[in-house]
């Protein structure tokens, strides 16, 4: 890893030590073709974290985005 990536991620870290406490509410977000296999390998990986899923497909159909709520323990 570059020195500019390792400073990058301390700095991340320190924001995130600095205006975040634990556990917190994380969303994540994911765009991908709209397959029925998709959503069930991210409802895999969040299985274990009680995840709330909200789902929307583009106006054709060709996409979906997915955010993905849990609530983080900590920040790693």
């Amino acid at each position: 890893m570059s020195e500019d990536n390792k400073n990058f991620y301390k700095n991340l870290k320190q924001l995130l030590d600095d205006t975040s406490s634990w556990p917190s509410e994380y969303i994540y977000k994911f765009i991908y073709s709209s397959k029925p296999e998709n959503i069930e390998i991210l409802r895999d990986i969040f299985k274990a974290s009680n995840a709330d899923f909200k789902i929307k497909t583009s106006k054709n159909g060709k996409y979906t985005s997915v955010s993905v709520k849990i609530i983080a323990k900590t920040q790693i």
